[in-house]
């Protein structure tokens, strides 16, 4: 492959006057990035042609070998530069992308740890909470007793409260029928007090004194007194 540099060795282009016959020659072609290539050249000089058209001819044919070449070169350089750049790009983005991965990864151990320092303490929440749980069924069972205690008592409060009203209530009549008596009996004559059985009658002021120790103007004193010793109310409810 040639070039304008190429170094041409060959013999003096002097024309030959020998008899015609055949010469064959062997020349050294030099280029600069190819180093040394030897041709053999053959001509007749019967032909008349200078050794110098035919080496010209050859360094032609040559240099536009080389022409070719060098421009394949360009070409190559130019897409090794553009390789060598896409590379360096694709490096930088590697780098930001291991950035990138190494952040997630820092970011994800972080949130884990986190995660598990939750998930350890959720077997002791959980204990907690079941036993505060039982504690309330405990409790929630004591008052169901309670309450099924406190309906049995209130059962019987009323059916006591019920069988005094009526016990209360004769108790009132014969009283009123025991006061009207007396009182009809005082406003009876002298005389007819005196025919009665021998006994002395009460007067007005130990009338109304007996209806206030009897209690006809309202209920008995014992009532509330009774009510209270019938109705008791459990422990566990008075503490809630």
């Amino acid at each position: 492959m040639l070039d304008s540099t190429s170094k041409i060795n060959h013999s003096s282009s002097t024309m030959i006057s020998q008899p015609t016959q055949t010469v064959k020659r062997t020349i050294l072609v030099t280029t600069s990035d190819m180093g040394t290539e030897e041709l053999a050249i053959e001509q007749t000089n019967a032909e008349g042609f200078y050794l110098t058209d035919a080496y010209e001819e050859k360094i032609e044919t040559l240099t536009e070998a080389n022409r070719g070449l060098e421009e394949e070169l360009t070409d190559a350089y130019a897409t090794i530069s553009h390789l060598m750049k896409e590379d360096d790009e694709f490096k930088k983005q590697k780098g930001i992308l291991w950035d990138h991965a190494i952040a997630t990864l820092k970011e994800n151990e972080a949130k884990r740890a986190i995660c598990s320092i939750a998930v350890s303490g959720l077997p002791k929440q959980l204990e907690e909470k079941e036993t505060h749980l039982k504690l309330k069924a405990k409790k929630v069972k004591e008052l169901e007793k309670d309450t099924v205690l406190l309906k049995g008592q209130l059962i019987s409060a009323s059916t006591q409260l019920t069988e005094l009203d009526e016990k209360w209530k004769k108790e009132n009549e014969e009283l009123k029928t025991r006061i009207e008596n007396l009182t009809r009996n005082l406003k009876e004559p002298e005389t007819s007090r005196q025919r009665s059985a021998n006994k002395v009658e009460p007067n007005e002021e130990e009338l109304d004194q007996l209806k206030e120790n009897e209690g006809v103007e309202g209920e008995p004193p014992s009532k509330k007194s009774k009510l209270i010793e019938a109705v008791q109310i459990p422990s566990t409810l008075q503490t809630n």
